[in-house]
């Protein structure tokens, strides 16, 4: 579905309209404060953990190669996420209607989020089934809110949907049912569909209230720096000393626990934000797709032959070489889109599109000009690629 419809509706409020009347810039601060008091309301930060032996982590640390150039921002995050299965909240303050300028992602699922992410100088934080992005404020105050939810609070999960254009009133009046949802009366604005499963309700109510807390506009920072969480992490291929000094670089004062199998860090939100992602970031470390064995999703791009080739050279670890006689084909346009491919299938198919060739040559690939005669069996290449879609008229003719 498209959603060209809400592109420009994430910007900053400075008057909206709820239930008929005008807000100005005083009431949307107050409200921002009651919403900020709800999601820090708890003095106890209870216990969370990281493992990797968890089902949200597996799928953010599964393999994935993409290439999103050209698409809005996120309509790339909400591709990747859909395609793993991840579920993902965007910060309502950044701008969702830019187009992606990332290049090749991957080769994980975090990665590829995070590499799009870093695009748009924004953070990220994979918590409670959700893989919150925005600016780092936003993200650290939000993190640390749904961590203070009382564990007397949870258990009560539930599937989540909400069709496009839906207002924040209505998500909130879906999600709280019958609980105490407290005094809101939010600003009138058009979301994007979501699809969450089996997330605990009251986080639930805690990312769309975020959406109106003013990270950015408070002193204290209770999200950030100054507030102590408490989390465990499931010992891992990370050393000890390494995690160590990632968290303390963030926040001096964190203090750690150890036994063997976990690490229990009381840090600010920040520092967990930093040790979450390296863990993370650990699965992509040396991890190269099998050109004949991984497959990934391309979305649907048009680009250059040679700029094709060359980021699935680089995608695949290798060095694109571009014969002389094969620079001018290397100009033409292609179209390409595929699913559940291989990184070979998609350099062959680039290459047949502009009458080229490419050969795997130990550390390169060799891109020339095809034999004419070696373009009469096309059978034989469409059976290796069944899943790509590529239009014909952009072939060489």
């Amino acid at each position: 579905m498209k959603q060209t419809s809400i592109s420009i509706r994430t910007r900053q409020i400075a008057a909206t309209r709820c239930r008929g009347r005008r807000i100005g810039m005083g009431t949307l601060r107050r409200l921002s404060l009651l919403v900020t008091i709800f999601l820090i309301a708890s003095q106890t930060a209870r216990s969370d953990h990281f493992s990797r032996e968890g089902e949200f982590v597996r799928r953010l640390e599964a393999p994935m190669t993409s290439l999103l150039d050209g698409k809005p921002f996120r309509d790339a995050l909400e591709s990747l996420a859909s395609e793993a299965g991840v579920s993902l909240w965007l910060d309502r303050r950044v701008d969702p209607s830019v187009p992606v300028d990332a290049g090749p992602v991957g080769p994980t699922v975090f990665t590829a989020i995070e590499k799009l992410a870093d695009s748009r100088d924004c953070s990220l934080m994979a918590i409670e089934r959700i893989l919150l992005v925005g600016r780092e404020s936003w993200v650290d105050e939000t993190s640390a809110a749904i961590l203070s939810i009382p564990e007397v609070r949870l258990g009560d999960r539930i599937d989540v949907a909400w069709p496009e254009l839906t207002t924040p009133q209505e998500a909130l009046k879906q999600v709280a049912a019958d609980s105490d949802d407290g005094p809101f009366q939010l600003p009138h604005d058009h979301w994007p569909a979501v699809n969450w499963k089996q997330i605990e309700r009251q986080v639930a109510i805690a990312l769309i209230l975020a959406q109106f807390a003013d990270a950015e506009d408070r002193t204290d920072k209770p999200g950030g720096n100054s507030r102590r969480i408490t989390r465990r992490y499931a010992r891992g291929p990370v050393p000890l000393g390494r995690f160590s000094r990632v968290l303390k670089a963030a926040d001096a004062s964190a203090q750690l626990r150890v036994s063997p199998r976990w690490i229990v860090a009381e840090a600010s939100m920040t520092a967990h934000r930093e040790a979450t992602c390296l863990l993370l970031r650990e699965a992509a470390k040396g991890s190269r797709p099998d050109p004949d064995r991984d497959t990934f999703t391309l979305k649907k791009m048009t680009t250059s032959a040679e700029n094709a080739l060359r980021q699935l050279a680089n995608t695949a670890g290798k060095t694109c070489v571009i014969e002389p006689s094969a620079a001018k084909a290397c100009k033409q346009l292609i179209t390409l889109e595929g699913q559940d491919v291989t990184l070979r299938q998609l350099v062959d198919l680039v290459a047949s599109q502009a009458g080229l060739t490419a050969r795997w040559q130990g550390d390169t690939i060799v891109i020339s000009r095809s034999d004419p005669a070696a373009n009469l069996g096309p059978a034989a290449d469409s059976r290796q690629t069944p899943h790509l879609l590529a239009p014909p008229t952009q072939a060489t003719p």
